[in-house]
C-alpha cells in the first residue's frame, strides 16, 4: 500500500467439471486498488493459471 493505492497479488485454485471429468486448476491473480473516501475498490485484475512449464514458486503457497 502507498497512500491511496493498493496491490495484492494471491494464488488461487478452482475445482470444475468439464465433460464429466473433475479438473483442477491453480494460479496467480495481480489485483490492484484505488481507495475511494473509505472504501477500496478494485482497478485492475489479471490472473494467469499455472501450467506445467509454469510453476508457482513455493513462496507464494506458503500459508
Amino acid at each position: 500500500m502507498f497512500g491511496a493505492i493498493a496491490h495484492r497479488f494471491s494464488t488461487y485454485e478452482a475445482t470444475y467439471v468439464v465433460a464429466g471429468k473433475e479438473t483442477t486448476t491453480r494460479g496467480i491473480n495481480s489485483i490492484q486498488f484505488i481507495k475511494v473516501e473509505d472504501t477500496w475498490q478494485v482497478t485492475y485484475m489479471v490472473w494467469c493459471d499455472e501450467t506445467d512449464q509454469r510453476k508457482i514458486p513455493a513462496r507464494y503457497l506458503e500459508t
